[in-house]
């Protein structure tokens, strides 16, 4: 092997590494945003700032390589980087109408259980019988003959 070729092999190799660094790492990140089941829990799961933070860890070695890449390499980042971006965006969204959608039905929760008679036109001492019948009229009985 020439001197050459060992250059030229040395850069397909870094090149090939460089690749699957990125992919390993846009896998982590679309795992992260619950888009690919987690291969030791089987489960997925959504954790949208380490999402984030490996979403910066690409947007920052495309800035720190800029220059440095082949036109193959840039464009595997640019398309991984633009596709975990949007994936972001959209999973975020979903996460956050899924908490306004919890708060909404606690909420309803909540007034259901607090008063079990939506009726606005019962008194309290109404409801207080409806929640306790026959001990609200007991005191006005008297003793029982």
């Amino acid at each position: 092997m020439t001197a050459d070729e060992s250059r030229d092999f040395g850069n397909d190799m870094n090149q090939i590494l460089f690749i699957n660094l990125i992919t390993m790492l846009g896998s982590s990140a679309m795992q992260q945003m619950g888009k690919l089941v987690n291969p030791i829990t089987k489960k997925t799961e959504i954790n949208l700032e380490s999402a984030q933070i490996t979403i910066d860890m690409i947007a920052m070695l495309k800035d720190k390589t800029k220059g440095n890449l082949s036109d193959e390499e840039n464009a595997v980042v640019a398309d991984i980087l633009s596709s975990l971006q949007m994936n972001y965006v959209e999973t975020t969204k979903e996460e956050t109408a899924k908490k306004t959608n919890d708060k909404t039905e606690s909420k309803e929760d909540t007034k259901n259980t607090d008063d079990p008679d939506p009726d606005p036109t019962n008194t309290s001492e109404e409801q207080a019988e409806q929640k306790q019948p026959g001990l609200h009229n007991s005191y006005e009985q008297g003793p029982e003959e």
